[in-house]
């Protein structure tokens, strides 16, 4: 079961899947998660060019006040993460 704010990461989440020619996975950055898009070709993960994608889909800070699992949903999106 998932939460409202936690329907929204995921919605976020499965956006960013029409944005990249690889695979969509979520970076931590000083507490701050990013959806990248991750290029074997190119040796990793590479920021999202479309500007939705540019600042954090979510910080740490943000997702312990409403309640956010990050990991869970990042399972539920069948995504790669690093945090």
């Amino acid at each position: 079961m998932f939460n409202d704010n936690e329907m929204k990461l995921i919605a976020m989440i499965e956006k960013a899947r029409g944005y990249v020619k690889g695979e969509v996975e979520l970076d931590c950055i000083d507490g701050e998660w990013y959806a990248r898009d991750y290029r074997e070709d190119l040796g990793g993960a590479i920021p999202i060019e479309a500007e939705l994608y540019r600042k954090p889909l979510i910080t740490d800070d943000e997702a312990d006040n409403k309640g956010v699992d990050i990991i869970k949903c990042c399972e539920m999106c069948g995504i790669y993460y690093v945090g």
